[in-house]
Order: structure tokens, then sequence, then C-alpha cells
């Protein structure tokens, strides 16, 4: 089971601000997780175009990174 998973901190508020504003594009995953949930399942694949779109993000920031994949 693959996880995408949100990191909320003041770092990284202006990227989901900015997810949020303008989601245009992005896997719905990612969308899901613009609104609010912490934490989404999906397969393999999505996750990682889910995090491939979100590094391409003006607001993106790597400490910490504002979205990630987890798996079980």
């Amino acid at each position: 089971m693959t996880f995408l998973r949100a990191t909320r901190t003041a770092r990284t508020r202006a990227f989901w601000d900015g997810l949020v504003a303008d989601h245009t594009g992005a896997p719905s995953a990612l969308q899901e997780l613009a609104r609010g949930d912490s934490s989404v399942v999906c397969d393999g694949s999505e996750a990682r175009a889910s995090v491939a779109w979100a590094r391409r993000h003006r607001a993106w920031v790597e400490d910490p990174v504002p979205v990630w994949i987890a798996s079980e």
C-alpha cells in the first residue's frame, strides 16, 4: 500500500497555499491533499507523479518537503 503524505509546517505553508490557489494539472492525489487531508492512499505511480509535479511548483521547499511517499 502506498500513501502520499503532507507535511504542514510554517515552512511549507506557501506551498500548500499556492497549491490551493492553483492546482491546474496536479495529480488527483495531490489535489486531495490540497483540500486538507494529511494522507491519501494511491498507487505508486500516482504517488511518484504527484511528488514530481509538486517539486516543479514554484513554492517547493526541500526542508521539510511538503509532500512525500510512505509505503507499508
